[in-house]
């Protein structure tokens, strides 16, 4: 108990199994002798970990949980899903945040709220053209360096739907062929080796941008990595997130993107269901996704986003929203507060 006192756990997603399970034979055989090497009972840290649908496996989540005095989620609506999951779950929810520093390109300076609408667009300008240069290094295409510029990047697990903004090919094609009103889309990302559905979601994507419908207005750049994605939340006018509501426990790709006043396009998840997104970006219904998902892409973003004034407006209203919420300077304050204080 006087251990457990001390230890305080973070949980980052509401699926058990994102943690490792470990069966009771290579348990007993690999980290039986560490208990004993440290005094401990190994059956009984075995039952603290315990998984609940399989009695010979251990789970390292459920032994984190059971041996911690207190624990939080990422996000208010992580916690909220988690006690529909679990319904004994007594996570406190703590939203993440971003270190803006690193993820807020130099190009915007140390007051990028008092920059002019002018100087503001020429450095956006200039970090999509920057990310358009990019792309074509990595993947040989050649975007349209003032289209209004989508980007979808995280891993491809099948619940965050990689594949939603492709479920209507016909409507996609008629969206990205908008000359009038140009708009693009940059995919990345990686599944795990052993997903084979991630894998193959990627393979399908690929596939689909070297088509004569998509080539030149879609592309998917490879081997996703932090570089990557620096210049994707820099360069992107629209950050898309399509998961199914209540998976996604927090989402920080959308708060790193916010801070260079990146329009958040998503499914009210994690951090995005705390603010009230009007006039600022657009959210997908939990029930009507993919219909929302083309309505906002076909009209209300390329007539914004062709409208410099409000587009500048919500940029700067986006930044606001991340800048005074969702640093991890406000994140340390609520762990000191809310975590840290037994």
């Amino acid at each position: 108990k006087e251990r457990k006192d001390k230890i305080c756990a973070t949980k980052h997603t509401i699926f058990h199994e994102a943690g490792t399970l470990i069966p009771k034979v290579d348990f007993e055989k690999y980290l039986a002798p560490y208990c004993k090497l440290f005094g401990l009972d190994s059956p009984t840290i075995f039952k603290m970990g315990e998984y609940e649908k399989d009695p010979d496996m251990f789970s390292t989540t459920k032994f984190l949980l059971n041996s911690s005095a207190i624990k939080n989620g990422v996000s208010n609506l992580h916690t909220v899903y988690e006690k529909k999951i679990h319904s004994n779950s007594t996570l406190i929810p703590v939203t993440n945040g971003v270190y803006k520093k690193r993820w807020q390109a130099l190009e915007w300076g140390p007051a990028i709220q008092k920059l002019s609408d002018k100087e503001f667009w020429q450095i956006k300008n200039h970090l999509r053209l920057r990310l358009i240069s990019f792309a074509e290094e990595k993947t040989g295409e050649i975007l349209n360096p003032e289209a209004c510029t989508v980007v979808w990047a995280r891993r491809f697990a099948a619940y965050k739907r990689p594949l939603l903004l492709f479920s209507d090919l016909a409507k996609l094609s008629q969206i990205v062929s908008n000359e009038k009103k140009p708009i693009q889309f940059i995919i990345s990302g990686k599944a795990y080796p052993t997903d084979t559905l991630g894998q193959t979601s990627i393979d399908q994507i690929v596939a689909l941008s070297k088509t004569p419908a998509f080539k030149g207005k879609i592309v998917y750049i490879p081997d996703y990595s932090i570089t990557i994605a620096l210049h994707l939340i820099h360069g992107a006018d629209v950050w898309l997130n399509t998961p199914e509501r209540g998976t996604e426990a927090s989402g920080t790709s959308g708060m790193k993107a916010g801070l260079n006043g990146v329009l958040q396009c998503s499914v009210s998840d994690g951090w995005i269901d705390e603010i009230d997104w009007a006039d600022k970006g657009w959210i997908l219904s939990a029930d009507r996704t993919k219909e929302d998902l083309y309505n906002y892409l076909e009209k209300n973003i390329p007539d914004l986003f062709y409208n410099k004034t409000l587009w500048i407006k919500s940029m700067r209203a986006t930044i606001d929203i991340v800048d005074s919420g969702y640093t991890t300077e406000r994140m340390f304050k609520d762990y000191i507060e809310k975590i840290y204080r037994f």
